[in-house]
């Protein structure tokens, strides 16, 4: 049978304010660190849970975090929540992650959160939400005037792209992306600005995200190439992420292409695996996902103390980690 906190607080013989105060990492300046960790500590050995119900009803609100993120099936997305989770939990909060496939499941699930007197959310679609919370929001990456957002600065990433293949000579490049993507309009407009050309022939957009992570996005290469037939073929080939730009670099080694020899390949998201393949993975940071979490938990906790406070609108600055898989342009 599980100890209650009344229990735990006799067993260790000290007042149930005290031992509720160390659960909930609020010891503040009444109480020594030391003393705060004994009490985690022996609360764990006796196997005690708090009553999330009863705190629930006590205090109008739980003291859950909401996540809402596409499918953690992309890498980006992954590393993401496992730096949002270790930040709520470092935050004497409970991590509560809900991740949907199109819109009209974030729609569904949606609903769901509000009915659920969070402490607070973190939502990459923070216009998904019909009406105002009474409880924080920070959006991430697509703003809501409502809200507080962290944006990486998606302009000043194309730009960084650009430049590199621009110094690496090269001339016609290829683009493999979401529809819809407010990146890709930024690409199109900074082509001519760095002497680079992206025909029509070289474009490939796809819609929903279930295309990243299933077999569809290893046959990219191969449309490309019948698209460019008795065209200018592209040197250079930018992903929407790290995820295709494997699956690509493995289509076009496995039909004897060289990387970056015939083509120079970048990802974007820098996620864990661009350094772990052949050639290893030139790819855009839009922002270290500890350093995302970290700042977006920020937002969120300082709003939560002061709901009246300016509207904070954070932009991120991202970095081309440049590695193998791109370099100069093929000699004609």
């Amino acid at each position: 049978m599980a100890i209650t906190m009344k229990e735990l607080a006799k067993m260790l013989n000290l007042s149930q304010s005290t031992v509720s105060r160390a659960l909930n990492h609020k010891e503040g300046s009444h109480m020594r660190p030391e003393v705060g960790a004994m009490i985690r500590e022996a609360a764990r050995r006796a196997g005690f849970h708090p009553n999330m119900t009863a705190t629930a009803l006590r205090k109008g609100s739980t003291d859950l975090i909401a996540v809402s993120l596409p499918s953690p099936f992309i890498m980006r997305n992954a590393e993401l929540s496992a730096a949002l989770h270790h930040e709520i939990k470092q935050n004497g909060y409970i991590p509560f992650f809900v991740y949907h496939e199109d819109y009209e499941d974030l729609h569904a699930k949606t609903n769901m959160l509000l009915s659920m007197g969070l402490a607070g959310l973190i939502t990459i679609e923070p216009n998904s939400l019909p009406v105002t919370p009474e409880f924080p929001v920070v959006g991430f990456c697509y703003y809501d005037d409502r809200f507080d957002v962290v944006q990486p600065d998606q302009k000043q990433a194309i730009r960084k792209i650009l430049a590199h293949l621009q110094e690496n000579g090269h001339r016609y490049v290829a683009v493999i992306g979401h529809a819809g993507d407010m990146r890709y309009n930024h690409f199109f407009n900074l082509l001519n600005e760095y002497g680079l050309e992206c025909p029509q022939h070289c474009c490939i957009f796809f819609s929903g995200d279930r295309i990243l992570f299933n077999t569809g996005s290893q046959n990219f290469f191969d449309q490309l190439m019948q698209q460019c037939q008795n065209k200018e073929r592209p040197t250079a080939i930018i992903t929407h992420n790290d995820q295709i730009a494997i699956r690509l670099m493995t289509r076009i080694q496995q039909q004897g292409f060289s990387i970056p020899g015939d083509f120079s390949i970048i990802g974007y998201d820098d996620t864990n695996m661009a350094q772990c393949v052949y050639p290893t993975l030139t790819s855009l940071s839009p922002g270290h996902p500890g350093e995302v979490a970290k700042t977006m938990l920020s937002l969120l906790l300082d709003r939560k103390k002061d709901p009246s406070r300016p509207l904070q609108r954070v932009s991120i600055q991202p970095d081309l980690i440049i590695r193998n898989s791109s370099g100069p342009a093929p000699q004609k």
